[in-house]
């Protein structure tokens, strides 16, 4: 058996132990495979998610203005957009909302939502 300090330190593995340690085993995958294709999928999935909650959101609006038109008034308040060509003329319609800055304000959508769920409980209580 030979030792880590050999007689002679001149000889060509005079400092080193036989054998040595074993190489590592790696037992995680490094490969990523297809990273790329599953956050695109991931991603894709957050935005139809988001587009069909606006979408939602928007609907669940008009319907409230159908109903209940001073309600939602209150509740779109300052998210009005004001259009140059139409602020001269009388406008009888409603007044377009920013829903995109509305949807960051979660407690006026969710007091929206509360307010369509509450327009659809009164509907289906009709139809019985």
């Amino acid at each position: 058996m030979t030792t880590a300090f050999q007689t002679n330190a001149f000889q060509n593995n005079a400092f080193q132990v036989d054998g040595g340690p074993p190489p590592p085993i790696v037992v995680i995958d490094t490969h990523d495979g297809d990273y790329i294709k599953k956050r695109k999928k991931l991603f894709d999935e957050e935005i139809q998610r988001d587009s069909r909650r606006r979408e939602d959101i928007i609907a669940a609006y008009e319907r409230i203005v159908e109903g209940k038109p001073d309600e939602a008034k209150e509740l779109v308040e300052g998210f009005e957009v004001k259009d140059k060509k139409s602020a001269s003329k009388s406008q009888v319609f409603a007044p377009k909302i920013d829903f995109d800055r509305f949807m960051k304000d979660l407690d006026r959508v969710e007091r929206l939502w509360e307010l369509y769920l509450e327009i659809e409980d009164e509907d289906f209580l009709i139809l019985l």
